[in-house]
């Protein structure tokens, strides 16, 4: 899982103006491999910030590329890792927008970022849905259920 995350690292796409180096990969990596809850907690807002401002609820274009690596830990990931995880895209995709200082780019502007977003979460969908039948934890169908409903299946 994640063999790939550093790539990341070499997107071109806008990130928040404080974050360092390798922050969006060492995230997803802290994410993937949280071993308390604590830390998955943790790993969740530590995400939230590399990608935006979690506290604002917002994100910037560089959120696009860490989606399909979401999938991964999705995928493959532990139940509390797969709850946090669905957490995460829950309020990118729920209740989060695009950050103020978003410049436009080349490929898409600010205000295409919502549906650029969904559209890349939305291909997550079978994961997604795997996840609210009977071998996941309770938990994690419940999130599961509700990252759908957020991606307009009202189940």
């Amino acid at each position: 899982m994640l063999e790939t995350v550093v790539q990341v690292e070499l997107s071109q796409r806008q990130r928040p103006r404080d974050s360092r180096p390798g922050e969006v990969a060492a995230a997803l990596t802290a994410l993937a491999f949280a071993e308390s809850d604590g830390a998955a907690t943790d790993a969740y807002h530590r995400f939230l910030f590399a990608v935006g401002n979690d506290h604002c609820g917002s994100y910037f274009p560089i959120v696009l590329d860490a989606v399909p690596y979401l999938g991964e830990i999705l995928a493959a990931g532990t139940p509390r890792v797969r709850a946090r995880t669905l957490d995460v895209l829950i309020d990118l995709v729920g209740s989060f927008g695009p950050d103020a200082e978003i410049e436009s780019q080349d490929e898409f502007r600010p205000g295409d970022l919502p549906m650029l977003l969904k559209a890349s979460v939305e291909n997550l969908r079978p994961i997604i849905e795997s996840l609210t039948e009977g071998t996941a934890a309770p938990d994690v169908q419940a999130l599961a259920k509700d990252l759908l409903g957020c991606l307009g299946d009202q189940r």
